[in-house]
């Protein structure tokens, strides 16, 4: 039986572990991840629907919403109920990342949660549901990945249940204070436990890095292979 990988002993700070994720292709983030048996790379349904030229990397602020019940105590607030509150918390650079469940009919994301989001300095948001109001999000600028657009409001359609607790994007588990990378590629998340594996991540990167080159200045794939080994 294959023994889990221990993790590293080594602390970095969170500015250095986000200044080599800018570095670093989400894709190779996701290999990094998975020979360390955690699958980070959330499900490609969520997609890039208002994208700047600057990768998306900060740390994940989390906001759990659910389909509206009325009978239910949370059915009397606002589907935004947490959101002020959380941008309160959330530090510039940070990532809203919402859990609405897949709800396709639904906006969790608008114009203007997106105009107060860049006031406060967050980085952008990723959203298991929908979104509205894409010219004035792209107007705005700020990086938004989700599963859909909309016209509907999530009034009466969606509550907001709690902020800043585990949720689950696209598949994947995410945590406050988790690491989400995200490019035309799709969106990763890498847990803060595992954040030392991000070193193994530019490493790899930088071998790709040295792959490529040697290929366009020699056209040799076969002596690549061999100077650098395979994937």
């Amino acid at each position: 039986m294959e023994r889990p990988h221990k993790l590293p002993t080594a602390e970095l700070e969170p500015a250095r572990i986000i200044g080599m994720l800018r570095l670093v292709h989400t894709s190779t983030v996701v290999d990094i991840l998975e020979q360390h048996h955690f699958h980070g790379a959330v499900d490609n349904r969520i997609r890039p629907l208002v994208h700047v030229d600057t990768r998306l990397v900060g740390r994940a602020q989390t906001l759990k919403k659910a389909a509206y019940h009325p009978e239910a105590p949370q059915a009397k607030d606002s589907p935004s109920h947490h959101f002020f509150p959380l941008l309160d918390l959330a530090t510039p650079g940070d990532v809203i990342v919402i859990d609405a469940s897949s709800i396709p009919n639904a906006a969790s994301w608008g114009g203007l949660l997106g105009r107060v989001a860049r006031m406060r300095g967050i980085g952008g948001a990723v959203i298991d549901g929908a979104v509205r109001d894409l010219a004035d999000l792209r107007a705005i600028g700020l990086p938004v990945y989700a599963t859909n657009l909309t016209t509907l409001s999530g009034h009466h359609r969606l509550m907001s249940l709690a902020m800043n607790v585990e949720i689950e994007c696209g598949g994947v588990p995410v945590h406050p204070g988790d690491y989400i990378v995200a490019d035309e590629d799709g969106v990763a998340v890498v847990p803060a436990r595992m954040a030392p594996f991000v070193a193994d991540a530019l490493k790899a990167e930088q071998r790709e890095l040295a792959i490529g080159a040697f290929i366009e200045e020699t056209g040799d794939y076969v002596e690549a292979v061999k100077r650098f080994g395979s994937e």
